[in-house]
């Protein structure tokens, strides 16, 4: 069977989780080590941001019993569709959209964020999105050394499809948004569920957590990453 990696290379088009590395390990790598476990399992995946479509392809080489879902403010991205691709089209920080795809779907057992890359938007979407995720299932945060850089945002799909609309006037000048600042939102989330996982040592119920009903088993960082785990019990 072949590795993520050989997958991501292997696929031809505008990918990068196959490219993006910290000494020489990438993201798909980082991922294979969380989600080998559940290649042969049937199950939902959801990825925020199509773009090219590539992910969703590795995803639905990978996962042959798994239907993939894609979320995009591009309605060309409709075209990545196969019998195991669906893809929604709307925006990330769209409570009700995002919501709506929890209710229709059901349950996923792996999100990947590799939407807006702002950091509100991250923290927005998994808070809507956590009730959704399986227990036990996989959340990541991809590509966040994004939200500490000033991001040209007239590259990005969603600023032509109107998908930073939300951005407040003083931190976008029309060009570009000091996503910098931004970070604090995602660093005060994350030190915020590491108190409250912290407070859960020894704790048979009840437990503690910034998330609807059920906490955080681990927060994993690695370079541009956070890979979560929802734990198994309330």
């Amino acid at each position: 069977m072949k590795t993520l990696q050989q997958i991501g290379e292997s696929i031809p088009g505008d990918g990068d989780k196959h490219k993006h590395h910290f000494q020489g390990t990438t993201h798909l790598e980082r991922y294979e080590n969380y989600l080998s476990e559940f290649v042969e399992d049937e199950f939902n995946i959801l990825e925020i941001g199509v773009s090219a479509g590539h992910s969703l392809k590795v995803w639905e080489e990978y996962f042959p019993n798994a239907t993939v879902y894609g979320v995009d403010v591009q309605p060309a991205s409709m075209r990545h569709e196969t019998d195991r691709i669906k893809i929604k089209i709307g925006n990330q920080i769209d409570n009700e959209f995002m919501k709506s795809i929890g209710e229709e779907v059901g349950k996923f057992k792996v999100i990947v964020d590799d939407g807006s890359h702002v950091g509100e938007h991250m923290i927005q979407t998994l808070k809507n999105m956590w009730e959704y995720l399986e227990p036990g299932g996989i959340y990541i945060f991809e590509d966040t050394g994004t939200t500490r850089t000033v991001n040209p945002l007239k590259r990005w799909p969603g600023y032509r499809e109107g998908g930073f609309t939300d951005i407040p006037e003083e931190d976008y000048d029309g060009d570009n948004y000091d996503i910098g600042k931004s970070r604090h939102v995602v660093d005060k989330f994350i030190l915020e569920e590491l108190n409250a996982m912290d407070a859960n040592i020894y704790n048979e119920k009840n437990f503690h957590t910034t998330l609807k009903d059920y906490p955080m088993e681990f927060i994993h960082f690695y370079t541009c990453l956070q890979i979560m785990k929802k734990a198994e019990q309330k």
